[in-house]
């Protein structure tokens, strides 16, 4: 078997890429996976828990269309979100974390459990509000290839947060509608007038705290900051805390800088600040055929142009799909990214992803499945000869198989 390349720019494997990824215990972990350091099952059921998840479309249990009457500036007409878990009850009283939580990286992370700690003590339930889309979509425009998780994706990771001990889980994530007419509030209208109606009324919030990262910024134009929501906090009786950004290997742990990771290919370092292999989500196509004719079938996965892929090359990962009795497996892979040079044809409407399944028989057809990069092995390139091809092929499969595992993992 053709053995893995580990040459590239700060490439996994190499004292760069060990420094860089030593910030936390899971990037090195990866860092390290290896034929003769494999990644143990039970260990690989809890890093994929929430791939089986973002294979569903989560129901909303509420859609709710809010008047504004009062507001200062005339164009706003109404606020729409929709409500995911438990529905807000006027009985109950909430701390609230606010914020985009593109990855629910570790900073994320972070904020909430600084939150369901102060709800715990409060006796609160614990409450997300997030924006869809992405406020940074509808504010500079749609980037290609920027998405950590889709909306949906967002959903089910901040859903899915376990809280410490007896701190509280989140019972409720709302989606506000962030349309140019929610984005030309006022820091005032939301601060002092949108958040309560959404969390109460006119005339009592159902909120006894907000919790944001300390960089949040509000209203139109982003006028609004900490200190100026402290100031609504005061007047409408709510407390609000600022969270500072959580520092990894001597930098902010930000949305920003793990995109920046998964596109350069490092995805050992990009998993180490989210807490999980950076993981995409897509359709399973008819693809080119090639493959099957050297004993490999693929999974030929499209995903969406905004969705965040690494860089060209082959990786070693996971790709998670449901049984027919619904239950969801994932079963090792070797991923490429990006048409293969060796070959000449069409890019489809979306990005491709080619994978090996290992373990795997049956037609995925139609399906859904979510790819977890979990190892860079090598660089894309073209091949002189179809036999070069295959040796390299057979060797990156021969090496996945060995460090991930040989079939199939129950995730739920």
């Amino acid at each position: 078997m053709a053995k893995v390349s580990m040459g590239k720019a700060a490439p996994a494997g190499t004292p760069e890429a060990v420094a860089a990824a030593s910030s936390t215990e899971l990037g090195r972990e990866l860092v390290d996976l290896a034929p003769e350091r494999p990644l143990a099952a039970v260990r690989a059921r809890e890093l994929l828990s929430l791939s089986g998840l973002l294979l569903d479309t989560p129901e909303p249990v509420a859609l709710t269309a809010l008047a504004l009457d009062g507001f200062e500036n005339p164009d706003v007409r109404r606020i729409r979100y929709w409500t995911y878990g438990q529905k807000l009850l006027k009985s109950d009283r909430y701390v609230c974390v606010i914020g985009a939580f593109d990855g629910v990286h570790l900073g994320h992370q972070e904020l909430l459990q600084r939150a369901a700690h102060d709800a715990a003590e409060r006796g609160d339930k614990l409450a997300v509000l997030t924006f869809t889309p992405d406020p940074a979509d509808v504010l500079a425009g749609p980037t290609p290839s920027s998405k950590l998780l889709s909306d949906e994706g967002r959903v089910h990771a901040l859903l899915a947060f376990d809280g410490d001990g007896d701190c509280p889980d989140v019972s409720s994530v709302v989606c506000v509608d962030f349309d140019r007419e929610f984005a030309s509030l006022t820091w005032t209208e939301f601060a002092s007038g949108a958040l309560g109606l959404i969390f109460g009324d006119e005339f009592e919030d159902d909120f006894e705290a907000v919790f944001v990262g300390s960089d949040f910024r509000f209203g139109a134009h982003g006028e609004g900051d900490l200190e100026l929501f402290q100031r609504a906090g005061d007047i409408r009786d709510y407390d609000v805390t600022g969270v500072d950004l959580l520092e990894q290997g001597g930098a902010p742990v930000t949305a920003t800088r793990i995109r920046g990771l998964v596109h350069a290919g490092r995805v050992e370092e990009a998993a180490g600040l989210l807490g999980r292999p950076h993981m995409v989500v897509g359709r399973v196509e008819h693809g080119r055929g090639e493959g099957a004719s050297f004993g490999f079938p693929t999974a030929n996965i499209v995903c969406d142009l905004s969705a965040c892929v690494p860089e060209q090359g082959v990786y070693a990962g996971f790709v998670t799909v449901a049984d027919e009795d619904g239950a969801r497996r994932a079963f090792p892979a070797a991923i490429n990214v990006g048409l293969p040079p060796s070959f000449k044809g069409e890019v489809p409407g979306g990005t491709l992803l080619e994978a090996n399944l290992i373990g795997f028989d049956g037609d995925l057809y139609g399906s859904k499945a979510c790819v977890s990069f979990v190892r860079w092995l090598r660089d894309s390139r073209p091949f002189a000869t179809l036999e070069e091809l295959e040796r390299t092929v057979l060797g990156n499969i021969d090496w996945t198989s060995r460090a991930l595992g040989g079939r199939g993992i129950r995730i739920n």
